[in-house]
């Protein structure tokens, strides 16, 4: 994913959500994070400690006072903790939980300065150009505080969303939340429905550079995923998008679908995987980390299924988003992975990823014997999808 790094908004508002975008090794600098984003509660396996719930110290409103002369004053305060710099100059050479810890304190200090500091300029200055932005501000820290309700946080959304005076930047966050919001309640038994293909062609029209366009064709592949008759159809139609990042990714998803896949690599082991060279087999190919929890967790079904299938034609593949190729190797070692992985240490600039547009992790994608690669949602039986792929034209 390409994409400028977020406004001053943007950046707090992900560090408000405990997104760890610019802390390499962790996510990449450049990862667009709308907010809120869908990635949002798997951008770290502990986002709710990051959230400081206690009152500000009397040093931070003493330090948030001697700022607020004047709204331009204030505002220049907000933007200087919510900026990423020093998110970015993380020591490199720590290992994933130390990076992981420093950030945590790093977001956990901007907070508690952001926190007042916003409440401020809403009591000083109610009619400051900035105060829209800092109104949204406001809803996204409620919200992490769970000091909102549902209905509040929409009307909130909705009034920024209406307000002419209110920031392009700041419509753009307040609809995509109240998006977002009515895409993680849609029913995938309802599919992608006419009302919300709507929704999102509306949002992707208005705000045609917006990097979230990716994310939400994969959220659209989420709503058909009980309908996969409709998938091309929908793809192709989105690759014509005003939004760039939903027409790239769509034509991505489109081309994954209708073309087979020819990549060639070496793998930590020193092994090739040349998917020409697979057609005929089932390939699996599993995208993790070290530093992703939910991953993890998978690993001993992997381990089942690699066990299960190993005898048939079937191949797995582990590509890891890691930017460290030794932690992969000893990290394999020690849980007895015996699949071939594949780690080229740019995390989420992954070739073999960056192939398949994965955005969050975990993602899988089944490859079949004509070489065709097909997502898999994180919650599939891959059991059951294996034994279907590995059925078709078997002789058993």
């Amino acid at each position: 994913m390409h994409s400028s790094r977020p406004s001053s908004a943007s950046a707090l508002l992900c560090a408000a959500a405990f997104c760890l975008a610019a802390v390499p090794g962790v996510r990449a600098a450049d990862q667009p994070t709308p907010v809120p984003s869908p990635a949002a509660a798997t951008a770290t396996p502990a986002a709710a400690d990051l959230a400081p719930l206690a009152p500000p110290t009397p040093e931070i409103l003493a330090d948030v006072a001697a700022h607020a002369r004047s709204g331009d004053d204030l505002w220049a305060y907000i933007k200087k903790y919510s900026g990423t710099d020093d998110l970015t100059g993380i020591d490199p050479s720590l290992d994933q939980e130390a990076k992981m810890t420093k950030a945590r304190e790093i977001i956990r200090d901007k907070v508690a300065h952001l926190r007042p500091a916003v409440d401020e300029l809403l009591k000083r200055y109610p009619q400051d150009a900035h105060r829209w932005d800092a109104k949204l501000m406001r809803v996204i820290f409620s919200k992490e505080e769970n000091s909102i309700s549902e209905e509040d946080a929409d009307k909130a959304f909705h009034e920024i969303a209406d307000a002419p005076d209110a920031s392009v930047d700041s419509k753009r966050q307040a609809r995509g939340a109240l998006l977002q919001e009515t895409l993680e309640k849609a029913d995938p038994l309802s599919g992608l429905t006419p009302e919300i293909e709507k929704q999102l062609a509306a949002y992707e029209k208005d705000f045609a550079d917006d990097p979230v366009g990716e994310q939400f064709v994969g959220l659209r592949l989420k709503l058909l995923q009980f309908t996969p008759s409709k998938i091309n159809a929908v793809l192709a139609g989105l690759a014509k998008s005003p939004n760039k990042a939903t027409a790239d990714a769509a034509a991505q998803q489109l081309a994954l679908r209708t073309t087979p896949v020819d990549l060639k690599f070496t793998t930590l082991d020193g092994k090739e995987i040349d998917f020409a060279k697979l057609r005929g087999k089932v390939v699996l190919i599993d995208c993790w980390a070290t530093w992703c929890v939910p991953c993890i967790v998978k690993l001993p079904e992997l381990q089942a299924l690699n066990q299960k299938f190993k005898d048939k034609d079937f191949q797995m593949v582990g590509v890891s988003l890691d930017d460290d190729k030794a932690e992969v190797e000893k990290f394999v070692k020690s849980k007895n992975i015996t699949w071939p992985q594949y780690c080229d240490a740019k995390v989420w600039k992954n070739e073999v990823s960056a192939h398949f547009g994965v955005t969050d992790l975990p993602a899988a994608f089944l490859v079949d014997k004509q070489g065709l690669a097909h997502p898999v949602d994180p919650d599939a039986d891959l059991d059951a999808e294996i034994g279907k792929l590995l059925a078709v034209g078997s002789k058993e």
